[in-house]
């Protein structure tokens, strides 16, 4: 993944904050789910986190970019499909997506998506056009 396009999501997630837990329970710079974190681990063969685990800025972007990338390889290499299913997640969108046929993936997630992840889309895609030029 592009370094700028991982920064963008960090800057969505946690506002750069590495020790930021959201209401939900997702924690760190990338805000992950505990679950979802183990499941990535397990992909890399690497010890399951704690949730303090997770607070670790190096293993938070190990683990967060990794899921990030299997969501964008999951929706086709498309990244407003796999920002939204790395938001939403990718039950979420691919409902989303048969809810919607023939509709662009931008119109998908512009139209069918949770307020929520309109706005997240937006924002990641936003910061990372600017740190580009």
């Amino acid at each position: 993944l592009d370094e700028g396009f991982v920064l963008a999501v960090i800057y969505a997630e946690s506002g750069g904050r590495r020790n930021a837990v959201s209401p939900a329970g997702a924690v760190g710079l990338m805000q992950l789910m505990h679950p979802t974190a183990c499941m990535v681990a397990r992909q890399l063969r690497i010890p399951e986190p704690s949730k303090y685990d997770l607070m670790d800025p190096d293993l938070n972007v190990r683990l967060g970019a990794k899921y990030l990338g299997d969501m964008r390889e999951a929706f086709g290499g498309n990244l407003f499909l796999a920002l939204a299913a790395y938001n939403a997640g990718p039950a979420a969108v691919r409902g989303w997506i048969e809810e919607n046929p023939g509709l662009a993936p931008e119109e998908v997630v512009s139209r069918a998506a949770y307020p929520e992840t309109r706005s997240y889309v937006k924002k990641v895609m936003k910061r990372w056009a600017q740190s580009r030029g």
